[in-house]
């Protein structure tokens, strides 16, 4: 085994972090229950196992506290401990028939080991017998059984009690005959060759099964070994005297071979124990283990229920002692059953023979066996139950040999990983309880470097941790392998772990080829989720399936398989204990075969905008399928449906949501005949619908059979016509009706012909129709039922700022207007409506006027020629009041044909009729200081004159002119607004005038304009220089520069920060310098060594950043070798200083240089000359 022993300490890290490799544990005995790790997360995360290797606690209830600490954790925080295992009566059952058990121990060891008091000759079927049953459970006296011998063969007997079981369920005869057969035939030679035999203590050579009603009154079994069978009464037994197996008879017929061989094996490890070596029986950790292992000898590892221990004891293993009496949990059974196959991995399967030809039982007898301390298999255990089947080690001795534990294909884990906690390093700290024996497991995570945590613990624990690197991106997960169940065969082994958004194809072979259908159910085992179903159709026994979860789905499920008829029941198949579903990213596209029947031609989005369409067009692969309908069903139960007709196989949904749609859904898909119920063959739980921006309209082809000239707008304005117009595709339809209805139930209707293939209906609405509605469209043969040609809801009809509204020119079937009708007439004026006829046949049109209660009123004809018309309306001779206009048209002299009619208009008294052109104007982007005037013109569609007066603006850089108007009845006018702004931004205003018109005697226009906003003020920093020159300085000497910073902006300069490289040093480092202001940065050089010295001085300052730089730049000189004392006089005073001012300023050459006063040599007399000699004046 990959192990290293190692204790890291603070000091001396190289050694054990080196040693650190990913899936090799290290190992760290904790002194006194004390211990520091430190551990490398430069690339990797590590698990850590802390376990307790004290296997002799005797306390039964004692837990060890424990913390794990994070160097930079500011408080410890306890971990909620999982749920600890409640004592069930199954469990309280058990240790009763344990403590039977042990009654039997004070039976010395020579009357153990003997022959049978007699032998019983085998009874003939039909005959009965006498039992008796000492009280358990809820039998709560003792009793006497009478039952019938049913069974026999030549190693088994079995009875059938003669009061008859209540359950519907109960076994048959030859259920009883075929469960003995098999017991005989198989399980009980392969359980005595790997066990060792029974006790026959009545010498018959049999097992007895006792099938009885009893058993379910006792409550919780479904069989067991009652050791007391095997006694006299005068030592405590019930003096049945024979080796038997107690059963009850209500189970399903194919449970029963596991459980047998589990009950059998406890009478086989009994007489081992008991009557062959003397010894005591069993301790249950152990037997239970031995017992369910023999399930798996015999097949039944899942009908036994061993997937489930299993994971009883990963989710919680620190809450689980592994040499723990086996009747207080299943966890424990759980645990004890892998410690077994641990020992079976590494010391073969000869150790099973060992474990029960002794005396010796429990830890005792796990050391004989693997002539091993028990701590070695300890460790062992907790480490293989991490890493076994994850990948990260391929030593054998750390990976579950049995192939119901490791898939033999993948070689990965069945079993559920183990449930680990999280730390986060370095500042997390918890604390925490684990039972003696058993193991907590966390997963330690840190940003990198080198990270030290502290483990305290009791030292009676004898703690122990275990780190194992892991790379950042592992995570366990278990896998399903192909032959798991044995109703079911998987063409591959299926993964426990899913990420939300990735598909995975699962299909297979069902054993019964009857079965129509596989369903795979993710049943939540984390609280807020759902159950998840997804359905694979068989046929002939094949089933594909899609299993795709969306991104609200993360977290951790228990995936059950059923399989079986559509339409019934399903049977259960089997289990997955625990999978993993992670949460991925990104869009989820549905493959095209993700529901069964259909195939479509591209992928299915499961997240749609509101406004935009989705087209989803396919194959059924049922040639009888008629149609397609999709529905989403939100969790409210409000639903949205689509439905597409099946022609040749092929259809097309259009899926369109308004803005009110949003949300999540469950997408459905149905298929089957018109007019019938339709099944559904599929679903997906995680369909989205987000919201979109702005209006939509439909696509032209979104009705069935027609194909429009342009899009029907979802959101309509009162008032605004348009046109519902386009072609038919389907030749039966001669009738349209449009018709839209709110929530109360009223309706809006518009029918209209098609003609020649084409049809043409202008719509418009009136503001007292606004609201909400479902729009349903029809179409048909004229005189027949007219079958549904597509829905949308809702439809929207938004009022309007004005109550005028007027007709398109369309707005009559089968009659273009020459210009658009007001739906306002007035008393005493005459109004001219002309147009044309689609059909050019009539000669006469009559144009009538009907009452509001559907009476007929006045009408007024015209002569038709070519289709052309004109008519006066005879609105002079009506009342006010509201009117529908109906037409007739035919030939002269006959009785006329209906041809269309719309209502209301209405008759009002004389007055005059404001209608804007606007109601609100946008200039044009204006720049300050500038203008732009826009005209609103007004119309007076009135019958007397139309007074405006008060024009104003309310508010904004806006003005109007003129104040006052007067526009003539059928006249236009126009009021100029204009936009003069003084700054800039987006600015609205109000223009308000009043009118004599009754209908709107107060007007309001919305203003806005938008003038460019300036530039943003900045600063403007300038230097008076880019560059410095020193010239020569003398090395010991220093010389001062100076550069200035002027503003020239009209905002303050802040300088951040200023820096010289070089031999030089500046002063400010920082300032702010006002508009038109200045800063002086003073520069020194202190010259150190010969030669030519270069620099830069950088100056950094804010709004805008800036980086100003300046080049600088000087030499170094020697000090000449001439000595300032001049005269030669000892001193350097001011009689030297006279004879350096007479030469000051003479270069070699000149009359009056003088070499004895240059004192550095540079051939000019200068002031670095003068400095060498200040500085040794006085001395």
């Amino acid at each position: 085994m990959r192990c290293l022993w190692a204790t890291f300490l603070l000091a001396g890290l190289s050694t054990g972090l080196d040693a650190q490799i990913v899936g090799d544990p290290v190992t760290t005995p904790l002194s006194s229950g004390q211990g520091t790790l430190t551990l490398n997360f430069e690339t990797t995360d590590h698990e850590l196992i802390l376990y307790s290797r004290n296997v002799s606690e005797a306390d039964t209830s004692r837990s060890y506290a424990y913390e794990v600490l994070g160097t930079a954790a500011s408080k410890v925080i306890p971990l909620a401990r999982r749920p600890l295992p409640q004592l069930t009566p199954h469990d309280e059952l058990s240790l009763l028939l344990k403590a039977e058990e042990q009654t039997f121990s004070s039976i010395p060891l020579q009357d153990r080991d003997r022959l049978p008091a007699w032998k019983q000759s085998t009874p003939a079927v039909g005959s009965t017998r006498n039992f008796a049953f000492i009280a358990l459970g809820d039998v709560t006296t003792d009793r006497s059984i009478v039952a019938t011998l049913v069974a026999l063969n030549d190693n088994a007997l079995a009875y059938v009690d003669n009061v008859p079981s209540d359950s519907v369920n109960t076994v048959t005869t030859a259920d009883v005959q075929a469960i003995i057969d098999e017991f005989s035939a198989s399980s009980q030679p392969l359980i005595d060759s790997t066990f060792g035999g029974p006790s026959d203590i009545d010498g018959d050579g049999k097992i007895l099964f006792l099938f009885s009603p009893v058993i379910d009154e006792v409550g919780q079994f479904g069989g067991f070994f009652r050791s007391g069978s095997l006694f006299e009464t005068n030592v405590g037994g019930d003096g049945n005297l024979a080796d038997m197996i107690y059963l009850s008879p209500s189970r399903s017929a194919e449970t029963y071979e596991s459980l047998v061989a589990h009950e059998y094996q406890h009478l086989v490890n009994y007489n081992q124990h008991f009557f062959v070596n003397g010894g005591d029986g069993e301790e249950s950790w152990l037997n239970e283990a031995l017992s369910h292992f023999t399930e798996d000898l015999v097949g039944g590892h899942v009908d036994g229920g061993n997937t489930s221990r299993l994971k009883s004891f990963l989710d919680a293993p620190e809450n689980f002692r592994l040499n723990g009496d086996a009747f207080a949990s299943s966890g424990i059974r759980g645990g004890a059953y892998l410690s077994l196959q641990t020992m079976m991995d590494i010391h073969g399967d000869g150790i099973l023979s060992t474990l029960l030809n002794t005396s010796l039982t429990g830890v005792e007898n796990v050391e004989n066996a693997i002539n091993d301390p028990f701590e070695s298999l300890l460790e062992t255990f907790f480490i293989r139950n991490y890493l076994s089947g994850s990948g990260l080690n391929s030593d054998a001795t750390l990976a579950y040999g049995s192939s119901v534990l490791t898939d033999p294909v993948t070689g990965g884990r069945v079993i559920p990983p183990v449930m680990d906690r999280q730390i986060a390093l370095p500042g997390t700290a918890v604390t925490g309880l684990i039972r003696p024996a058993a193991a907590a497991y966390f997963r330690l995570t840190a940003e990198g470097g080198v990270q030290s945590l502290q483990i305290n613990g009791t030292a009676d624990a004898d703690l122990v941790a275990v780190t194992i690197p892991v790379d950042r991106d592992f995570q366990p997960h278990n896998v399903l392998p192909t032959d798991y169940f044995p109703n079911i065969t998987l063409d591959a082994p299926l993964r426990g772990d899913f990420t939300t958004g990735q598909n995975v194809v699962v299909e297979g072979t069902l054993a019964n080829p009857a079965d129509e259908l596989a369903l795979f159910s993710f049943e939540p085992i984390d609280v807020g989720l759902d159950t998840i179903k997804f359905e694979a159709p068989a046929t002939s026994g094949r089933f594909k399936g899609n299993l795709l979860l969306g991104h609200d789905k993360a977290g951790d499920y228990v995936l059950k398989i059923f399989s079986g008829q559509s339409g019934e029941s399903l049977p259960f198949v089997g289990q997955l204990p625990r999978v993993v579903v992670r949460k991925g990213d990104g869009p989820i596209d549905l493959p095209v075969d993700f529901f069964p029947g259909i195939v479509f031609d591209t992928t299915v989005p499961t997240s749609v905008t509101t406004g935009d369409t989705v087209r989803l067009a396919g194959t059924v692969s049922d040639p009888t399928v008629q149609v397609v309908l999709m529905t989403l069903v939100d969790a409210a139960g409000q639903s949205v449906e689509v439905e597409a007709d099946v022609t040749n196989g092929r259809f097309e949904l259009i899926l369109l949501l308004a803005q009110n749609q949003t949300g999540a859904f469950t997408a459905q898909i149905f298929m089957g005949l018109s007019g019938q119920t339709l099944p559904v063959v599929g679903r997906f739980p995680s369909f989205a619908a987000v919201e979109g921006e702005g209006a939509f309209s439909l696509p032209t082809d979104f009705f069935d059979g027609m194909n429009l000239d342009a899009e029907v707008p979802t959101q309509i304005t009162a008032g605004e016509d348009f046109s519902f117009a386009g072609t038919v595709s389907d030749p039966t339809i001669e009738v349209l009706l449009f018709i839209l209805t709110d929530a109360p139930g009223n309706e809006i209707r518009f029918q209209f012909n098609a003609r020649s293939g084409a049809f043409r209906q202008g719509i418009v609405f009136f503001p007292s129709q606004a609201g909400e509605y479902t729009l349903n469209v029809f179409g048909g043969p004229s005189g027949g039922s007219l079958p549904a040609r597509g829905s949308f809801s809702p439809v929207t009809v938004q009022s309007a700022g004005s109550e005028i509204v007027v007709l398109p020119t369309d707005i009559f079937d089968g009659v273009l207007l020459d210009e658009p009708l007001p739906t306002d007439f007035f008393d005493d004026q005459i109004r001219t409506i002309s147009g044309t006829l689609t059909d050019t046949a009539p000669t006469q049109l009559v144009m009538r006027f009907d009452f509001a209660d559907g009476t007929a009123g006045p009408s007024v004809s015209s002569d038709v020629a070519n289709g052309r018309f004109s008519i006066e309306t005879p609105a002079a001779s009506l009342d006010p009041g509201d009117y529908t206009i109906v037409i007739f048209a035919g030939q002269s002299g006959g009785s006329l044909p209906f041809v269309a009619q719309f209502g209301p208009i209405s008759i009002l008294s004389s007055q005059p009729r404001v209608n804007l052109s606007a109601d609100q104007l946008t200039f044009n982007q204006t720049e300050t200081g500038s203008s732009d005037t826009l005209a609103l013109t007004l119309d007076n569609t009135g019958s007397e004159n139309l007074f405006i007066t008060e024009a104003t603006i309310e508010s904004g850089p806006f003005s109007v002119s003129p104040s006052a108007a007067e526009i003539a009845a059928g006249a236009t006018g126009s009021l100029d607004v204009t936009f003069s702004p003084t700054e800039g931004g987006t600015v609205t205003g109000t223009l308000r005038f009043v009118t004599n018109d009754p209908t709107r005697s107060t007007v309001t226009v919305t203003l806005t304009g938008t003038a460019p906003e300036p530039p943003p003020p900045v600063a403007m920093p300038v230097l008076n220089v880019s560059s410095v020159d020193w010239g020569t300085v003398i090395v010991g000497a220093t010389s001062s520069q100076s550069v200035v910073l002027e503003n020239a902006g009209i905002i303050d300069v802040t300088i951040d920060s200023v820096r010289v490289s070089g031999p030089f040093t500046v002063t400010p480092v920082t300032g702010l310098v006002e508009p038109g202001g200045s800063l002086t940065f003073d520069l020194v050089f202190d010259a150190q060594e010969v030669g030519p010295v270069t620099g830069t001085l950088t100056i950094h300052t804010s709004d805008p950043p800036t980086a100003l730089t300046v080049s600088l730049a000087t030499t170094g000189a020697e000090p000449w070798a001439r000595s300032p004392d001049i005269n030669g006089d000892g001193n350097v005073d001011f009689s030297d200083f006279l004879e350096l001012a007479g030469a000051f300023g003479k270069s070699e050459g000149q009359e009056g240089y003088r070499a004895d006063v240059d004192f550095n040599g540079d051939m000019r007399i200068g002031f670095s000359d003068f400095l060498i000699l200040a500085g040794q004046f006085g001395k």
